[in-house]
């Protein structure tokens, strides 16, 4: 993989937002969060304040929305913030503009913060994976829980190597892999392309070019640890999105990860 041009995760994401709708149109967010909302219940969520994190076009959050949570939310891409602010403008949801890596207190005493669809994936090292997760933790009130999912190797070797299409009504949506070695820690990319009518034929609507890093399971324990938060549980996100113990980077398609901030300590001290 050519790693000579430094990946600009917001300008991929700002040249997407007129299709991204499209792109993730068979992802069934409704149930995704559904199932989401259940392992958060039963890891003691209590309360309705949730942050967003990399909200994108607002997909991730209009199910909470729908279950009645007060939701504030952020993306890194300005236009895919204007996007989710449209989506929500019925709704009361903040949504601001902010940088994961300099994550600022947008939703203080937050009961749960987010951060879906694959974002966290965009933390290129391990120092920003740290500096994302203390930034999610300062918005969390103590006892406060974290839920976000990453790519497994299974998901990179298909998408992000072997690459794919898929089609959504006129368009067809296409990952243009880039082969490398597959293995845990890796940085891996793909160029992805919405098209009317057949690509390379018809007219190419939107392209931008996407490096993630794999993060597997030890690794998120640690930078979870190290950024001040505790680590409840990890799960293997089957096709179907349910949720299956213990993860397996063959077999599933994503890890979801649930933590919390500490709760107050017996002497009544706020951690």
């Amino acid at each position: 993989m050519d790693v000579s041009v430094p990946p600009d995760t917001r300008a991929a994401y700002d040249a997407l937002a007129p299709v991204y709708d499209g792109l993730t149109a068979h992802h069934d967010h409704e149930r995704w969060l559904e199932l989401l909302l259940g392992l958060a219940h039963a890891h003691g969520l209590a309360g309705s304040r949730v942050l967003d994190v990399a909200c994108g076009t607002g997909k991730s959050f209009m199910p909470l929305v729908r279950r009645g949570f007060d939701v504030t939310a952020c993306d890194l891409s300005p236009a895919m913030a204007a996007r989710a602010r449209r989506r929500a403008r019925e709704h009361g949801v903040r949504v601001r503009v902010a940088d994961m890596r300099r994550l600022p207190v947008l939703c203080a005493g937050a009961d749960l913060v987010t951060c879906l669809d694959d974002a966290v994936n965009y933390l290129l090292d391990l120092d920003e994976l740290r500096a994302a997760l203390a930034g999610m933790r300062r918005n969390l009130r103590p006892g406060g829980l974290l839920v976000f999912d990453v790519n497994t190797l299974a998901t990179y070797r298909a998408v992000f190597c072997d690459g794919l299409s898929w089609a959504g009504g006129a368009d067809t949506y296409v990952s243009v892999g880039e082969p490398r070695a597959v293995e845990p820690g890796g940085l891996f990319a793909t160029t992805l392309q919405a098209w009317r009518d057949a690509p390379g034929t018809g007219t190419l609507l939107a392209e931008s070019r996407h490096v993630q890093r794999h993060h597997g399971a030890r690794d998120l324990e640690l930078a979870l640890r190290d950024a001040g938060l505790e680590p409840l549980a990890l799960y293997g996100s089957a096709a179907d999105g349910s949720p299956q113990r213990p993860p397996d980077e063959e077999l599933h398609t994503k890890t979801v990860v649930v933590a919390r901030r500490p709760p107050p300590t017996a002497r009544g001290e706020r951690r």
